[in-house]
């Protein structure tokens, strides 16, 4: 379900995208992981393009009166940091943190 909703997803910043390949939500231990297969780059650009797996975790929640899975307390795993560390010329806080909004409400 989240995938089909996320999946195609576009995140432009300024010169520079991020698009959402697909969504991989499991269990692990008493919390929820969210693997993200994306690719980003440069607009027009066929160089400084990077593609990967972001990795981010958080509490998992149900609300039965509206019928949504919450993922609170939402962050990256040491994988992720990683990879951000790897790619933050281009990939700023704000496109980070409007990428980790998408995922935390999943109406059901």
């Amino acid at each position: 379900m989240l995938n089909s909703k996320i999946k195609g997803r576009l995140y432009p910043h300024k010169d520079y995208f991020v698009q959402i390949n697909g969504v991989r939500v499991y269990g692990s231990a008493s919390k929820t992981i969210l693997e993200i297969d994306f690719n980003g780059g440069k607009n027009n650009s066929w160089f400084n393009k990077v593609k990967g797996k972001l990795y981010l975790e958080g509490a998992p929640s149900y609300d039965p009166a509206t019928q949504t899975l919450l993922v609170r307390d939402i962050k990256y795993t040491v994988d992720t940091k990683n990879i951000i560390l790897k790619i933050a010329e281009w990939l700023n806080n704000e496109t980070i943190a409007h990428l980790k909004k998408s995922f935390i409400t999943i109406r059901l």
